[in-house]
């Protein structure tokens, strides 16, 4: 089981690490969940995407701890395994000579991928996507449309750092995030059990 969810938790990183270095960032857009803000941190301060969005999440997992302790800390190696792929992905050299709206789309498909295999397990990748899993259970809705709904929040409020077409490219992404992830946990959203790790 445990080595499932490390699995599970490594493959779904590695496909959001490649997809934010190698469709993301390059146009600066952003994503959604705390990983939009580190990237948005990224472009204002220059500082790693994954370690801004590690350090980020670190209250909200406090706050979720006394709640599920043994969800948290699945969720917590996530994070972590996320980010160190988000960063360690940079480090290697790399062009992809691709328009920018096809960098947004295939870059919101590999993230929601990414996103909805872990989110299948019960794993999330950031503090905005654990609270988005714990609300889907007990309000019963698709956890997918809880994400992007989140997303276009924390898109709108990077609006005023971004130019109308790295914001339109964005809108794009988590689009693709928020239809990628709603697939891949349609069914596994209906029969979640709300208290069930």
């Amino acid at each position: 089981m445990i080595v499932q969810k490390l699995w599970i938790m490594t493959l779904g990183g590695l496909l959001i690490a490649l997809a934010i270095n190698l469709f993301i960032l390059p146009y600066h857009i952003t994503e959604g969940g705390l990983i939009g803000v580190g990237l948005l941190l990224k472009y204002l301060l220059h500082v790693n995407a994954g370690l801004a969005m590690l350090v980020i999440s670190i209250p909200i997992y406090a706050v979720a701890w006394w709640y599920r302790r043994r969800l948290v800390m699945y969720n917590i190696i996530s994070a972590l395994i996320t980010a160190l792929l988000i960063d360690a992905v940079h480090l290697i050299p790399y062009k992809l000579p691709l328009h920018p709206l096809a960098s947004a789309i295939i870059g919101g498909i590999m993230i929601g991928t990414g996103v909805g295999v872990m989110l299948r397990h019960s794993i999330t990748t950031d503090g905005i996507d654990l609270i988005a899993h714990l609300v889907s259970r007990f309000v019963r809705i698709n956890v997918g449309i809880v994400i992007f709904f989140l997303d276009v929040l924390i898109i709108g409020a990077g609006y005023f750092i971004m130019t109308e077409k790295q914001f339109l490219l964005s809108l794009i992404t988590i689009t693709g995030v928020g239809f990628i992830t709603l697939l891949l946990t349609h069914n596994h959203s209906q029969h979640s059990n709300p208290v069930a790790d």
